[in-house]
């Protein structure tokens, strides 16, 4: 990422294949904010919020599975289109930072993994 540009799409893998889909939000900020630890409250600050660049939903009923034969070792995926958000990155800046805030009463599994894919174009 360099300077500034469009997210196009936002696309999220989720490891593990469960039958309540958790309802997930990307927080994307053009500087790294403060983060507790896993699992704590998430609680910006007015500081970080201004450097909030968008918010991206992955609801609950996007999710389609991936893999249905594995079970909770299956995967599901969530994809979020044609989004044209426009980010500025401040000069010097070539990261997008983000944060994966739940939403809604989800019970990760064992060593589950969200990986995120965005396309951008600048």
């Amino acid at each position: 990422v360099s300077g500034s540009g469009f997210i196009q799409q936002a696309r999220l893998i989720d490891s593990a294949n469960v039958s309540t889909k958790p309802d997930l939000q990307l927080w994307l900020f053009d500087h790294p904010i403060t983060m507790d630890v896993d699992n704590a409250v998430f609680t910006p600050t007015d500081d970080e919020l201004l450097r909030l660049g968008a918010i991206i939903a992955f609801p609950t009923s996007a999710f389609v599975v991936g893999d249905a034969t594995s079970g909770a070792d299956g995967n599901s995926v969530c994809d979020a289109q044609d989004l044209r958000i426009p980010f500025a990155l401040a000069s010097g800046d070539t990261e997008l930072f983000g944060v994966l805030v739940v939403r809604n009463a989800y019970v990760p599994v064992s060593a589950e993994r969200f990986d995120i894919r965005l396309k951008i174009k600048d």
